[in-house]
C-alpha cells in the first residue's frame, strides 16, 4: 500500500469481527482501534487513487494477547486465592462456631449446675418440710386420738361429741406425795416414767384412750372417741392389766433401792362429752359428772384394787366377778354403793 501513498490517495480499512462496514475513505494512512478483546484478527486494507482505482484488498493478520490479569496463570492464581480464602473462611467460621459451641456448652453447664443446685435445695427443703410434717403428725397423734387428729388436720377444728355410755378410769399411787418429797427430781421422774410407760403400752394394747396424767394420777376412758358397746368390761380389763404390770414391776424393783408403789384405781360409767380445748398444746378431754364420780371411786378405793360404782357393776356383773363393799358416804354425792373387781388371783 506504501507505493500508493500520496496526498491524492485515500485509504479504507475494515477489521474483521469488529467492523461491519469499511471505514470512510481517508487520506490518513493510519488506523486506530480501542478496547479490542484478545483474539486473532484480520485487518483488511485498500488504497483508492484519485482516479478511483483500488489497489485491491490487503489482509494483515495479527493477534491481541490478553493482559496479564486475564491469563491462564492469573486465573489459576485467582482460583488458588479464592480456594485459600474459602478454606480460611470455613476454617475461621468453624473455629468461631466451636468457640461459640464451647461457650454455649459452658453456659448450659453453668445453668444446669445452678438448676441442679436449686433442685437439690428444693428437694432438701421439701424433705425437711415432709420430715417436719411427719414429726408434727406423729406428735399430734401422740397427743390426740388418731381419728381426732385426722379430723383436726382435715378440717382445722374438731366437733365435740356426746356419748351416752363411757367408762372412765382413774389411778393414783398411794402415798406418792410424801414419797416425792424424799426423792431427787431425777429419781422421781425416772420412777414414775417406768410405771406410766407401761400404762401407755397397756392402753394402746386394749384400745382405750389415755386422756391425761396429773401428777401421779393417770386417767383413761373407754367409749370415746369411738363408741364401744362393752366399754365397762374394756376399762376393767385394762385396769386389771395395769395392776398386774405394777405387781411385776415392783418385783423387778424389789432389790433396786427404789420405793415400791401401790396403785389405787376407780371406775365409773355414764354419759360424757368429749372434745378438744385450747388453741395451743391441744388437749383432748372429757367432761361431765361421770368424770367426777370416777375420780371419787379412785379416792375411796384401796391399794391394789379397782373400786367401781353401782352403774359400772350393773354393766359388769355378768362378765367379771365383783364383790359388794356396801354404801359409803361420798362428798357431794351422798351414800354411794361401791364394789371391788376381783382380780384373777381372787377367782
Amino acid at each position: 500500500i506504501t507505493q500508493y501513498r500520496s496526498k491524492k490517495v485515500r485509504y479504507q480499512y475494515k477489521l474483521e469481527g469488529i467492523d461491519k462496514n469499511w471505514s470512510i475513505p481517508s487520506y490518513s494512512a493510519e488506523a486506530s482501534f480501542g478496547n479490542i478483546p484478545p483474539g486473532e484478527y484480520v485487518l483488511l486494507l485498500q488504497a483508492i487513487s484519485s482516479a478511483g482505482i483500488s489497489s485491491g484488498i490487503y489482509r494483515y493478520s495479527f493477534t491481541i494477547r490478553p493482559p496479564w490479569w486475564q491469563t491462564t496463570w492469573a486465573y489459576s492464581l485467582y482460583l488458588l486465592g479464592f480456594t485459600f480464602s474459602l478454606f480460611s473462611f470455613i476454617r475461621l467460621r468453624t473455629a468461631n462456631l466451636r468457640t461459640r459451641q464451647k461457650q454455649l456448652e459452658a453456659k448450659i453447664e453453668d445453668a444446669t449446675r445452678v438448676i441442679r443446685k436449686q433442685k437439690d435445695e428444693v428437694e432438701k427443703q421439701r424433705d425437711q418440710i415432709n420430715e417436719a410434717k411427719k414429726r408434727s403428725d406423729e406428735l399430734l397423734e401422740n397427743i390426740l386420738p388418731a381419728d381426732i387428729a385426722a379430723e383436726l388436720k382435715a378440717k382445722g377444728v374438731v366437733k365435740p361429741v356426746f356419748r351416752e355410755g363411757v367408762s372412765v378410769l382413774f389411778t393414783d399411787f398411794v402415798g406418792f406425795t410424801g414419797l416425792a418429797e424424799k426423792m431427787s427430781p431425777e429419781d422421781l421422774v425416772s420412777l414414775i416414767n417406768r410405771y406410766f410407760t407401761g400404762f401407755d403400752e397397756i392402753v394402746s394394747r386394749f384400745g382405750v384412750e389415755k386422756i391425761k396424767t396429773i401428777g401421779d394420777s393417770y386417767m383413761l376412758v373407754a367409749g370415746v372417741p369411738n363408741a364401744v358397746e362393752h366399754h365397762a368390761a374394756l376399762a376393767a380389763e385394762t385396769g386389771l392389766a395395769m395392776l398386774s404390770f405394777v405387781r411385776n414391776l415392783n418385783q423387778e424393783l424389789k432389790d433396786s433401792g427404789f420405793p415400791l408403789l401401790e396403785l389405787r384405781m376407780g371406775i365409773h360409767s355414764g354419759p360424757a362429752v368429749a372434745g378438744i380445748v385450747g388453741l395451743k398444746k391441744f388437749q383432748y378431754d372429757i367432761w361431765g359428772d361421770t368424770v367426777n364420780t370416777a375420780s371419787r371411786m379412785e379416792s375411796y378405793g384401796e391399794a391394789g384394787r379397782i373400786n367401781i360404782s353401782e352403774q359400772t357393776f350393773d354393766l359388769l356383773k355378768n362378765q367379771i366377778p365383783c364383790e359388794y363393799r356396801g354404801e359409803m358416804e361420798v362428798k357431794g354425792k351422798g351414800k354411794v354403793k361401791m364394789y371391788f373387781i376381783r382380780s384373777p388371783k381372787q377367782y
